[in-house]
């Protein structure tokens, strides 16, 4: 069976290379006043854009704009990507999958190349048979589910509510993981409209454990 995962929030922390992208992009607009950065995170985590988030701490409308866009530019910069480690247990979970499956990651990146290169110094290369990358945005949902029906990916992990959506529109299962860039509260929410349920899992290694029942059932 092959397996498709995403990467931001679901094997890496992104946090932390967020935060600094943050405080950089905020430095170099002139922000004046000092971000909250843990306030804006949560804002983010219960379903808010980084313009949202940066408007709900008092941050000036056009100010978040202009501090939301470079960030959007500066987030994937070769400085930042180093801030992305491994979730706790993640490598040991992804090295007992791909023992059984077939692993694919499949993520929303400006910079194919930049991920490609966290993959290897994470030490995830050996464990991971593809790699699709797919551009951020409202297209993304659609451009991952063509990848999922044309990979014959089984079922997927993600964190975001465009990962139930790309999972959706391909028909395939999916897992849903709190630990990266949305809450279980939030996520829940999304998946509660009638169809088939979803679970909201905390961890890569809850879905190990929930995969594992599910094939015994």
């Amino acid at each position: 069976m092959k397996i498709g995962l995403d990467f931001d929030g679901t094997i890496v922390d992104c946090r932390p290379r967020q935060q600094a992208a943050l405080v950089a992009a905020a430095a170099a607009c002139g922000l004046a006043a000092p971000l909250d950065l843990d306030a804006v995170w949560q804002h983010r985590r219960h379903g808010a854009t980084l313009v949202e988030a940066l408007v709900a701490c008092g941050i000036d409308a056009t100010e978040a704009r202009r501090i939301g866009a470079c960030w959007v530019e500066t987030v994937e910069d070769d400085d930042f990507l180093p801030h992305d480690p491994l979730l706790p247990d993640a490598l040991a979970v992804l090295t007992r999958l791909a023992a059984r499956h077939d692993l694919a990651i499949v993520s929303a990146r400006r910079r194919p190349d930049g991920i490609a290169r966290q993959i290897a110094d994470l030490g995830l290369a050996d464990l991971v048979g593809e790699l699709h990358v797919v551009a951020p945005g409202a297209g993304a949902a659609a451009a991952k589910a063509e990848i999922f029906r044309r990979r014959k990916i089984a079922c997927f992990v993600g964190d975001t509510e465009s990962d139930l959506r790309a999972a959706r529109l391909a028909g395939i299962p999916i897992c849903l993981v709190a630990a990266g860039q949305r809450d279980g509260t939030w996520l829940a929410r999304q998946s509660d409209d009638g169809a088939p349920g979803v679970p909201v899992l905390g961890t890569l290694a809850d879905f190990e454990n929930w995969m594992s029942d599910a094939l015994l059932r």
